[in-house]
């Protein structure tokens, strides 16, 4: 009569939905010319098979315990059956991301931003601040509130990186500017030849538009309407846009 015994079952890691993983079940088989094997349960497949060892796929297409059954026969008449299971999750996705955006400030003074994203199918979030100037001031869930808080002038660029449970990563880059103060005094220079006509500032040289509260408003040149400081390599001057 033949003989199953030495019944082993194949083990899988916990994989995320569109893996696969492969485990192998073994048994022993004494007193039979012919053995067949057939295997039950969703998502698993027969990859390789030998005498004594069938190796086993596992490819779940959702989140879920799977249960599996190789059942071994030995010439018909004797049957032994190996049970199994095996399990997938979700994998975490990072979205929704958006850049903090910071005021233009003085190199001795600070702003605050705010950094969002959404997680899902996560059960640990971790997050990384990089970028000179750069702090974070709080932090909650897919939220983060960073300072602005630089030594010098000029441009800086930061990042915030978001890791949901140590597998997937997304990054948001962001910058922020900060400016020397600029004196309102006016250094009067008769030479400068600078004027302004409907919401524009004109002068021969380069040129650098500030408001009285010292910010860079050149960009803006062409919609003006104030009071402006315009700064040259060759002096300073207050000019009115109307």
């Amino acid at each position: 009569m033949p003989e199953i015994s030495d019944l082993v079952a194949p083990e899988f890691a916990k994989i995320y939905v569109g893996e696969t993983v492969n485990g192998t079940a073994t048994y022993s088989v004494a007193n039979a010319s012919n053995v067949d094997v057939v295997l039950e349960g969703e998502g698993f497949s027969i990859l390789n098979e030998s005498f004594g060892s069938v190796e086993i796929k596992f490819a779940p297409t959702e989140a879920g315990t799977f249960a599996g059954t190789l059942t071994i026969t030995a010439d018909g008449v004797v049957s032994e059956t190996i049970s199994f299971s095996a399990s997938a999750i979700l994998k975490p996705v990072i979205s929704n991301l958006v850049a903090p955006e910071f005021s233009v400030i003085y190199s001795d003074e600070q702003a605050t931003g705010t950094a969002t994203y959404s997680v899902e199918n996560a059960n640990n979030v971790e997050v990384e601040l990089t970028g000179e100037g750069f702090s974070i001031l709080s932090e909650s869930e897919g939220s983060v509130e960073i300072v602005f808080a630089p030594t010098t002038s000029g441009t800086f660029n930061g990042a915030l990186t978001i890791t949901a449970d140590g597998v997937v990563t997304e990054t948001i880059e962001f910058s922020a500017i900060a400016i020397e103060g600029i004196t309102t005094e006016i250094e009067e220079n008769a030479e400068l030849n600078i004027y302004a006509n409907e919401g524009t500032i004109y002068c021969e040289e380069a040129f650098t538009i500030y408001n009285l509260a010292g910010v860079n408003v050149t960009s803006l040149n062409g919609s003006l309407q104030g009071v402006y400081l315009v700064v040259t390599d060759n002096g300073n001057k207050q000019v009115s846009v109307w």
